[in-house]
């Protein structure tokens, strides 16, 4: 609570700073995604056909990309290879990673949070850390800091093809746009942005050092991009070559630049590793000095995030107070997250001190509500602010329902919170939504109808991917239940009739309610009959004869998802043999092949 009370002083004191935020829309319709999956298209791995062939196929190349191949190590080795006369830790890879100093170092800081005492623990074990750490910001921190940041807008998930790669000798201008629209945006259409997806090779390409064409366009704000790309990947080492890079070729940092470094540093810290990451932070903290680099609120809200104990909490925003840096959102997020305070605490700090909603403070609020079960006062909160607050809900707030419900097992609440949020309140899901229903349709056990909810759940997936296949656990797991244990199959009468009731599920005027069953009455119980989230003791004791869980259909169904999963894997090695082969022959062949390459 001493923590908040600082905080409410703070703001009391200077008030509260807003960032402005330029959107970056003009770049985002330079990129339009009209593109649409084609069907037909073929990847270098598709001459391999049949499953045999495709076994044989990498048999013969195993070397290449399987166990001891060092496929990635080659990869990375390859990309440096211009840099060879700088010092770059990669370059020589040795297997220095000593497992034993990572798990103690781990168990030491477990032991340190489990005890009663953790913050003053905390405190000792790295108070000589947070004391350079407020010396090197304040040093960093001029009389003026400026709040305003520029944010560009793309969409998050994308399920086409990518857009061709412009022509840069004819369009430079572009080169920036293009970087940013692939680091920005997630394409799932033959899983590009993932780390062995197209986007990553494009990008690794555009970049390299010794890529002419593209030599005097990478400005700062790409390398901004590419750093982010891969610290959301956890490429931390890629992170710090990039950064190398830049100033390898001349291309000046800036305050975003070591942001994005340190907010790696941040992420990596949950990690089980040898060192602190209070070390990699003073590093990048003196390599701002040395480049004449200032510290910004977006600087001091990752650093307050690094600590670990109240004590260095109260002295960092003591300090930060005394240097005049602005109280933002993301800080006063930052305080709350790390406080023990109640929903209906933090919802009268936030009215006491006139703190203007964002949607990341919103969220806050609406998780505690959630998690302390107030489920209908955080439903009658988020049906207020969309009303009449200037907060624009998304998916991440309908998430934190779902999430919980999907845990609990509760089908009916999490498909009435669903279809609600989706036709009342206008919002568009995402593949964090579907998981979460498949996951609830999952624990919600076996029930009469529970082929045709997965049927029915997995065409909205399908309309929503544009019938690009995107993995799920909770989906093939779903898929193996309906497949191996349920009975029961439906013609397309029985699902239509199914997905008209479903679809018409919704909480009506009175809101939400746990326990729908009784509370909504009869108008409703139809259709939860249907879904089978019956209350225990109205359920028939017969059922489960209908199901199938004899201990060979466990055994198949368990082989179903073990050879699912070995040919992901098959199909992700035979895609890196000609990578492993030719590089840069492959990529092209694969641009080509999807219509990549502008003539």
């Amino acid at each position: 609570m001493k923590l908040v009370q600082s905080l409410g002083s703070a703001i009391a004191k200077s008030g509260v700073s807003s960032s402005i935020c330029n959107s970056g829309s003009d770049v985002a319709q330079a990129f339009r995604f009209k593109c649409k999956p084609k069907v037909a298209t073929q990847v270098i791995a598709s001459k391999v056909r049949r499953n045999n062939d495709k076994i044989k196929f990498l048999e013969e190349n195993r070397q290449l990309v399987g166990k001891g191949s060092m496929f990635e190590r080659r990869t990375v080795q390859d990309y440096l290879a211009p840099l060879n006369e700088h010092r770059l830790t990669r370059h020589r890879i040795e297997n220095r990673y000593d497992a034993t100093i990572a798990q103690r170092n781990h168990r030491l800081l477990k032991k340190i949070q489990d005890s009663e005492d953790a913050g003053t623990l905390f405190f000792n074990q790295f108070h000589q850390y947070v004391v350079q750490m407020i010396s090197l910001l304040i040093l960093l921190t001029p009389k003026k800091i400026n709040v305003e940041h520029n944010i560009l807008s793309f969409q998050g998930e994308k399920f086409t093809e990518l857009p061709p790669i412009p022509n840069f000798k004819q369009s430079p201008d572009q080169f920036e746009a293009y970087v940013s629209m692939l680091c920005h945006s997630k394409f799932f259409y033959k899983k590009s942005s993932s780390m062995n997806g197209i986007v990553s090779k494009i990008l690794r390409n555009l970049m390299h050092p010794s890529n002419v064409n593209t030599l005097g366009l990478k400005s700062v704000n790409c390398f901004n991009d590419v750093i982010l790309f891969y610290s959301e990947r956890f490429e931390f080492a890629s992170c710090r070559e990039f950064y190398a890079q830049m100033k390898i070729e001349g291309v000046k940092p800036n305050s975003k630049t070591f942001n994005l470094l340190i907010r790696g540093v941040l992420k990596n810290s949950h990690l089980r590793k040898r060192t602190s990451s209070f070390d990699d932070l003073i590093f990048f903290l003196k390599q701002m000095r040395q480049h004449q680099i200032h510290a910004d609120t977006i600087t001091w809200t990752t650093c307050y995030n690094l600590l670990l104990d109240d004590i260095s909490r109260d002295l960092y925003m003591s300090k930060m107070m005394e240097c005049s840096v602005p109280i933002t959102g993301p800080f006063i997020l930052a305080v709350l997250k790390n406080a023990s305070l109640t929903a209906s605490q933090t919802l009268r700090f936030l009215s006491d001190h006139s703190v203007p909603l964002t949607l990341d403070l919103f969220n806050v609020c609406v998780s505690k509500l959630v998690e302390e079960e107030k489920f209908e006062v955080a439903w009658a909160f988020m049906k207020h602010v969309h009303s009449n607050g200037n907060v624009r809900i998304d998916f991440s707030s309908l998430n934190i329902f779902l999430r919980k419900f999907a845990e609990a097992g509760r089908l009916d609440m999490a498909l009435l919170t669903y279809n609600t949020a989706i036709s009342d309140y206008t919002m568009k899901p995402n593949l964090h939504t579907f998981d979460m229903l498949f996951k609830a349709l999952v624990r919600n056990g076996y029930t009469d109808n529970f082929n045709g909810v997965f049927q029915y759940l997995k065409q909205k997936l399908i309309t929503h991917t544009n019938s690009v296949n995107v993995f799920s656990y909770w989906r093939m797991k779903a898929h193996a239940m309906a497949k191996f244990n349920i009975k029961k199959r439906h013609d397309d009468k029985e699902f239509m009739h199914l997905k008209n009731m479903l679809d018409a599920l919704k909480f009506d005027g009175r809101g939400m309610k746990w326990n729908c069953w009784r509370d909504y009455g009869k108008s409703m119980r139809k259709s939860l009959r249907l879904l089978g989230t019956i209350p225990p003791n109205m359920k028939e004791k017969s059922g489960r004869t209908k199901f199938d869980t004899s201990e060979s259909t466990i055994i198949k169904k368990r082989a179903f998802r073990k050879r699912i999963r070995f040919l992901a894997v098959q199909n992700a090695m035979i895609k890196r043999i000609p990578y492993a082969k030719d590089r840069y022959g492959a990529l092209k062949l694969e641009l080509e092949e999807r219509g990549l390459l502008k003539s």
